[in-house]
């Protein structure tokens, strides 16, 4: 289970995200509110029928903006609303509440979310862990989230049976409708709530948010995190209070739930008709609202951490009311002008101190006039961090004597509207979009947004920018590094001379005979510089290609070399630089970037399908002449070195390095920045030559070809005229693999609730898709879902950790499964915290790799594997990006195009056996194992 946050619309965040130990305490002068008693209404078995349909109502039919299908909204007799869309793609049943973490007494804060955990445990029909097994029969995927102003549920599934929907909605339906409560497993459930609560206490930027948002909006809360609550809340709750607490909230009238994807109105709306028959109480508690009281003046608060990095500020405005459309939408292109294009004026501005921002609107409360919070947050050194507010400052201001220029509007109203035809492309984020849409009752944003977007004006985004980014009214809180001193503090305020500064889930449409159809229509050219082509014929409006330069060996190059030498491609050409470059994207809607790894130079576009020869324009000017200047290499030198010194630390920093000691680009964090001020310009052009002189070259093109031609014509032209002739293609593995013969651990010691633990095995990786498909299966059954071994052990019945899990790694013809969990060791407020946790994990770890190794698995367990497993892999290819990067990933393996229809094939075929040979397989060569934790736990351990 997730803290989600709510309903909001992120743009230009380029910060790596920190983490950090327990928050301190907020101010405590804002305003005490009214707690509200709730009743204690029994829940009864006799609320549902579940033989029995009940009546319905069509009450309208609307188009979804990015969508070519129209959406019938129903109202069930017990007053609870139902939107079905039906749309090529997988299907999503999601059930959203109006309630959320401000619904709740401040002595119960966090109990939306131990609901959100606890509706997983069974129902009358479904014992403990049943929901997780019954929706993995299906192959499926569930989740559930909960935030300031709604918890959610869903389950997304291909139907890949005739029966799968019924079998989806009935499962949904029970557990949303009928939970049990079971004292044991309300009990069971305060370890791993707890556990989260201390993961999220690690975690600076979620420290900073929550004091931003609490001054904000006066908030007074004992609990540090305002969503997740305190460890003694969670403890202290009763069943009592659950089931109060329930029946107040999770009643027909303050539901809604909508479905998406490859389904049939009729018998959905059926479907839901005959589960969804819960009756509408008389009578319910009473309903708690915070009173969002909006600060009168600037409000800061600066803290120390022991394990924050960076300088963490978070900068809170109070903006526009939940159902006030036009300001909404006006906010979002104001947000884009400010940090979400490439050129934007935040990012601009900060970039010369290699920072970026993130801009986020966020839904707090859940009536519909409550007012939304504005918030902007990034990370830097301590020497920056004044300047950095400087510049948030300035930029702001300067919106009123420089609003945004007619061009700004534009780019920005043709982003949004490219973002939203991308989101809608996905069954969950057009599920999303009309959800939240209803849960604000606003009608016009969900029916209208596009026409209003088209219809914005200057004016619109000034008025948006003198409303609700008031700097007399700002939250800031600023989290420094627990070394800052004060005076350093001091010395950094008064040196820029500013004024007026005073959410949580569980982890889990084409059929099979789509995935014929999905690829069926693609083809494939060889174009006469040996680059292989493949054409994918969509139906979007949009075009997305991937240019792959692919390498025969791996490049003898450190990490921060192919940082650099990333940020420079980025950067613009020679005959072109980045701010120009930047405009040129941004006012032609062009997202365009340029990633260098050891083994290949690639390059992803998206843009509209009428700007595809300006992106393959700009693409060749950037590889035919890179912008390799020494202003710019200085840049991009000192935007890694701060990258270097501001990222959290990680148990994968000296695992990474241990598992490949002979691949200079896995060296330590520690090594890559002594390392770094010995790279020269000369190093950054060398190796940009050695990726041209020796790649070898692949091409994906999705993009609606069959309506349009003269695309496909134009993307193969283009790629043929303009890049020379590379190697031939050949479809080997690059050799990296050595064997690890003696177990490692490796530790380190930081000030943290939570160790990490991650434990690593190394085998080879033959390129043969059975044993890809093998070994797949078997890391699902070991942790790669919520049924997994580690998940239903470590976490459902030891109760150590919130987060555990597997997966699985490939460098060259290296393959690696990781283990990882998060154990509360250090947090004196959780009863289940202990340094002997480390201990328990590594044994939970080695029990079950034992027993894949030397008992099969059952048949039940193999099968719910291949499921979620198609599921997986059929989701990925839900989009026009999608396909294009599994196309690209074909064109590089043995398979070809037909590699993820050769992939599902191969792993129906997989048997008990062959899970137990690849066990014996994967884990026959010794571990190694990193731990990230306190020097307490450290001893304790060693």
């Amino acid at each position: 289970m997730n803290i989600i946050p709510s309903n909001n619309y992120k743009v230009g965040f380029k910060q790596s995200q920190t983490t950090a130990a327990e928050q301190t305490a907020v101010d405590n002068s804002a305003k005490n509110k009214q707690i509200e008693t709730l009743s204690s209404n029994p829940i009864g078995a006799a609320q549902v029928n579940f033989n029995t349909p009940i009546s319905y109502k069509k009450i309208s039919e609307f188009k979804v903006p990015g969508s070519d299908s129209t959406a019938t909204l129903y109202k069930l007799t017990n007053g609870q609303r139902v939107v079905i869309l039906p749309q090529k793609g997988p299907a999503v049943v999601k059930t959203y509440f109006n309630v959320g973490s401000m619904n709740e007494p401040d002595h119960l804060r966090g109990i939306s979310h131990y609901i959100e955990h606890n509706l997983f445990n069974g129902t009358d029909k479904l014992g403990p862990g049943e929901f997780f097994h019954k929706v993995s029969d299906l192959g499926a995927y569930t989740n559930a989230g909960t935030s300031y102003n709604q918890t959610s549920y869903h389950i997304k599934s291909q139907l890949l049976n005739e029966n799968y929907l019924e079998e989806i909605i009935k499962l949904h339906s029970d557990q949303v409708q009928n939970p049990k409560f079971a004292q044991d497993q309300l009990i069971k459930e305060k370890g791993p709530v707890t556990s989260e609560i201390s993961m999220y206490a690690d975690n600076c930027f979620n420290i900073g948010r929550n004091i931003a948002l609490k001054n904000l909006f006066q908030i007074n809360s004992t609990s540090d995190d305002v969503i997740a609550g305190s460890i003694s809340n969670i403890n202290s709750i009763t069943r009592e209070d659950v089931v109060n607490y329930y029946n107040t909230w999770y009643t027909p009238d303050n539901t809604t739930t909508v479905i998406t994807g490859d389904v049939s109105p009729d018998q959905a709306m059926e479907l839901v008709s005959k589960n969804f028959n819960k009756k509408q109480p008389q009578q319910t508690g009473k309903r708690k609202y915070e009173e969002l009281i909006q600060t009168d003046k600037p409000v800061r608060v600066d803290i120390k951490k022991a394990n924050s990095p960076a300088t963490i500020i978070n900068m809170g405005f109070v903006g526009p009311e939940n159902n006030n459309t036009k300001d909404k939408i006006s906010l979002e292109a104001l947000a884009m002008i400010l940090s979400g294009l490439n050129n934007s004026r935040l990012n601009k501005a900060l970039e010369k101190y290699q920072l970026g921002a993130e801009f986020s609107i966020e839904k707090i409360g859940n009536k519909p006039n409550d007012k939304q919070g504005v918030f902007i947050a990034l990370a830097s050194s301590e020497e920056k961090s004044e300047l950095a507010l400087k510049v948030i400052y300035d930029e702001i201001q300067k919106l009123k004597t420089n609003p945004p220029s007619a061009q700004e509007l534009n780019t920005a109203k043709e982003k949004l509207k490219l973002n939203l035809s991308e989101n809608n492309e996905s069954s969950i984020g057009i599920n999303e979009f009309i959800g939240n849409a209803l849960l604000d009752n606003d009608a016009n944003y969900l029916a209208n947004y596009k026409a209003i977007v088209d219809n914005l004006t200057v004016n619109d985004l000034v008025n948006a920018a003198d409303k609700y980014l008031d700097l007399g009214k700002t939250s800031i809180s600023v989290v420094h590094p627990e070394k800052t001193s004060n005076e350093q503090i001091q010395a950094n305020y008064k040196k820029t001379h500013v004024k007026n500064q005073s959410n949580i889930a569980f982890k889990g449409s084409f059929t099979p005979a789509n995935i014929d159809d999905l690829f069926s229509n693609v083809k494939e050219y060889k174009l006469n510089n040996n680059i292989e082509v493949a054409i994918n014929p969509t139906n979007s409006d949009f075009a997305t290609y991937q240019l792959d330069f692919r390498l025969p060996a791996f490049l003898d190059i450190s990490a921060p070399e192919l940082m650099i030498l990333t940020e420079m491609l980025n950067r613009g050409s020679k005959n072109i630089n980045k701010e120009t470059f930047n405009d040129i994207l941004d006012s032609s809607n062009i997202n365009l970037g340029f990633a260098v790894s050891p083994e290949r130079l690639s390059i992803s576009g998206k843009l509209p399908k009428e700007k595809l020869s300006q992106g393959l324009t700009l693409t060749n000017e950037i590889l035919n002449n890179p912008r390799f200047t020494k202003e710019d290499f200085e840049w991009a030198k000192q935007q890694v070195k701060d990258l270097y010194e501001n990222q959290p630390k990680s148990a994968s920093n000296k695992l990474d390095n241990a598992l490949y000691p002979h691949l200079k680009y896995m060296n330590t964090s520690e090594e890559a920045i002594k390392n770094l001020e010995t790279i020269t310009l000369q190093n950054i052009e060398a190796a940009y030559k050695a990726v041209i002189d020796n790649a070898q070259g692949t091409a994906v093109l999705s993009a609606p070809t069959d309506k349009n031609p003269e695309l496909a014509t134009e993307f193969m032209n283009n790629l043929s005229q303009n890049i020379k002739t590379l190697n031939p293609v050949a479809k080997t593995p690059i050799n990296t693999f050595i064997k690890n013969d003696q177990p490692q651990i490796f530790t380190e010691t930081e000030q943290r609730l939570q160790a990490e633990v991650v434990q690593a095995f190394k085998f080879k990786n033959t390129g043969n898709i059975e044993d890809k498909a093998k070994t797949m299966v078997l890391n699902t059954i070991l942790g790669a879902n919520s049924s997994s071994r580690l998940f239903n052990d470590l976490r459902e019945s030891q109760k150590l950790a919130y987060y555990v899990a597997s997966k699985i790694e490939e460098h060259g013809d290296t393959s690696i499964i990781k283990l990882n969990i998060l154990t509360t060791t250090d947090d004196p407020k959780d009863p289940t915290s202990s340094p002997e946790n480390v201990k328990k994990s590594l044994s939970g770890f080695e029990k079950h790799i034992n027993s894949l190794k030397t008992t099969p698995v059952t048949n039940e367990e193999l099968q719910k594997a291949k499921l979620v497993l198609k599921n997986n892999i059929l989701n990925s290819v839900e989009t026009s990006m999608g396909k294009t990067l599994t196309l690209a990933e074909g064109m590089d393996s043995y398979y070809g195009l037909n590699s993820t229809k050769k992939l599902l094939e191969t792993i129906d075929k997989v048997t008990i056996q062959d899970v137990q040979n690849a066990a014996n397989h994967v884990f026959k060569d010794a571990p190694i194992t990193s731990i990230l934790a306190s020097e307490n736990t450290i001893k304790t351990i060693s």
